[in-house]
């Protein structure tokens, strides 16, 4: 049974119903969940004409905002939000409690002036949830 949003303790932990992710938009062979949360797998062939940086692994995502400074690439002016990519590597549970069982969403993205922020995860009384994920920018050739 797929789960789209979990509620606990009257806060909510994951709500997938807005996000826009869909096969044609996940790169080809990758997962990830739609708003509906069923398990969904990329068929978009990777892009031809770019180089994926990666420029964070195993970054861990929480709810309060936490950001990634790209200033000291050479490169950073000329990216936008629609050049940076998540790829979340695992959940894990930084205190007493459990994730649910096949719960999982994307990072809510921003960027501006050479900062990356990265907004998602859930802290509820004792629970405290992390996304563990990769973050790479596409840069054109």
């Amino acid at each position: 049974m797929a789960v789209s949003k979990v509620i606990y303790g009257g806060e909510t932990l994951i709500d997938l119903t807005g996000d826009t992710v869909s096969p044609a938009t996940l790169l080809s062979g990758t997962t990830a969940h739609d708003a509906s949360g069923n398990e969904i797998t990329g068929t978009m062939a990777k892009a031809e004409g770019y180089r994926f940086v990666k420029v964070a692994s195993d970054f861990n995502c929480v709810r309060a905002v936490t950001t990634i400074d790209i200033k000291s690439y050479d490169w950073y002016k000329s990216v936008t939000v629609n050049d940076i990519y998540c790829v979340t590597k695992g959940v894990k549970s930084t205190a007493a409690g459990t994730f649910p069982k096949g719960a999982t969403c994307s990072p809510i993205i921003s960027y501006s002036n050479g900062v990356i922020s990265l907004n998602r995860g859930a802290i509820d009384g004792s629970l405290v949830v992390t996304f563990v994920m990769d973050v790479y920018i596409a840069l054109p050739l």
